[in-house]
């Protein structure tokens, strides 16, 4: 489809009313590994490109990524069983 661009995602996500400095801290040690160099290494040779975020960046992104192929299932006519 003309105007979408399909890509994988790793997010890490926690229960609802998890407390927001556990998700912080969580965030702050899912971004350290990514910086780790074996990490750093291994992953673009499996195509993996690796960005790290924050919080804020998701609670952004997500809410545009829904609405985006919330619009393509309904342009495309996909049918689930």
């Amino acid at each position: 489809m003309p105007g979408y661009v399909s890509a994988t995602n790793y997010t890490l996500f926690a229960p609802a009313g998890t407390p927001k400095s556990v998700v912080a801290l969580l965030n702050r040690g899912a971004n350290a590994v990514l910086q780790m160099p074996d990490v750093r290494e291994k992953r673009p040779a499996q195509g993996i490109v690796i960005t790290g975020g924050s919080v804020e960046s998701v609670e952004r992104q997500r809410p545009k990524e829904m609405d985006e192929w919330t619009q393509f299932v309904k342009i495309s006519q996909l049918k689930f069983d």
